[in-house]
């Protein structure tokens, strides 16, 4: 069986490794292929280390996760750099893969850049050679697919990767247009939008990766006003809504909570208005070691937060209607966020949200602070 091996350290891009395998499982449809994810794939009571060196070698690229802490990651116990450590797992994981000329690619994440050979151990220098690719929080699934298709995987298709002989680089131009385009469709309001966006468009792919979600977002946001349910007329209510608020430099967690016109009480969004929902996963993952939180308030949600397709508050009749919601969205394992996930007012999270949104968010002991019921 081939297999793409995903190597991270937890620590370091924990969140993005469990992001990476959702966005590339539409590449791999051959029963014959699987995403092979450290942790989530060894059995109970085996040798770790040996069950790792024969998993890599029967994998056809392993794809190596650097964030901005992997070079610098120590051994809290030890005080040594784990990447000196000749038991790391990572290290194990990248110098096996190495020794049997499978394709390794970097994956720098963030902003990291590629080590130099004089960083690495001796059995990981020739890493520093290797051809990598970047994905960006920003555009984290825009870049991810590039690689795969890069790697020579299509959506849908069975291929098997096949490294690439020159560097994968990001296109410009056209994907610019193509995001351009969707702009363009999104209706003639944007008229004026897009014209005046095109120098910006073609200045970065991040720009033209948020471009085409705000295009997208807006599109969906007015199919739902024109669908709303017959609870949602001539409706006055209120809800309480969020906000981007903060982002931890280290470890790339969101800090979301209620701020700015956030009234948790009485609410201080039209329910009738198409916003986000603030979804969660719960899984209780750690905190990043170098995350603080103070007080009882804003802590850490123990998870993974997205933000679901825009619907009217007033859709929802109870806080049931919007936990299905999220589990359609995004797996059974998701339910709407809520204002005490954290201790109250705010939490950190592992998370991907621009920092213009605003979203729903769920309140359990303000009945007046929500657009549907607690029950």
């Amino acid at each position: 069986m081939a297999r793409i091996f995903i190597s991270y350290r937890r620590e370091d891009s924990q969140y993005q490794a469990d992001r990476l395998r959702q966005t590339i499982a539409p590449f791999v449809t051959d029963p014959q292929t699987e995403i092979f994810v450290d942790v989530d794939n060894i059995p109970p009571g085996v040798d770790f280390v040996k069950f790792l060196d024969e998993r890599v070698g029967q994998c056809e690229v392993l794809l190596a996760l650097i964030g901005r802490g992997w070079l610098s990651a120590t051994n809290p116990s030890t005080g040594m750099r784990r990447l000196d450590e000749p038991t790391d797992f990572v290290r194990e994981e990248i110098a096996a893969a190495l020794r049997r000329n499978i394709p390794v690619v970097p994956v720098l994440l963030d902003g990291a850049v590629m080590p130099n050979e004089s960083d690495l151990p001796e059995d990981l220098k020739p890493l520093a050679r290797r051809n990598g690719v970047d994905i960006d929080r920003q555009s984290f699934d825009i870049d991810a697919e590039r690689m795969m298709e890069g790697l020579g995987f299509r959506k849908g298709s069975p291929a098997i990767a096949t490294p690439p002989t020159e560097p994968v680089a990001k296109p410009k131009r056209g994907l610019l247009m193509a995001m351009l385009a969707a702009v363009v469709v999104a209706g003639a309001a944007f008229g004026l939008f897009a014209s005046g966006l095109l120098d910006g468009l073609l200045a970065t792919d991040r720009q033209a990766g948020e471009a085409a979600a705000s295009a997208t977002a807006a599109s969906e946001a007015a199919e739902t006003v024109a669908d709303l349910p017959p609870q949602c007329a001539n409706t006055d209510d209120l809800g309480m809504t969020w906000n981007f608020i903060d982002e931890h430099a280290q470890s790339g967690a969101q800090r979301l909570g209620c701020s700015g016109d956030c009234d948790a009480i009485r609410g201080n969004t039209s329910c009738s208005t198409p916003l986000p929902v603030l979804c969660l996963r719960a899984i209780g993952s750690q905190k990043p070691a170098d995350l603080r939180t103070e007080g009882r308030f804003h802590g850490w949600a123990g998870g993974e937060a997205r933000l679901s397709s825009p619907r009217a508050g007033c859709e929802f009749a109870s806080i049931r209607d919007a936990n299905a919601f999220c589990a359609a969205q995004f797996g059974e394992s998701w339910r709407v966020a809520s204002f005490h996930d954290g201790g109250g007012h705010s939490f950190w999270v592992e998370s991907n949200i621009a920092s213009d949104a605003k979203m729903w968010v769920h309140i359990r002991d303000q009945e007046d602070g929500t657009c549907w019921r607690n029950q």
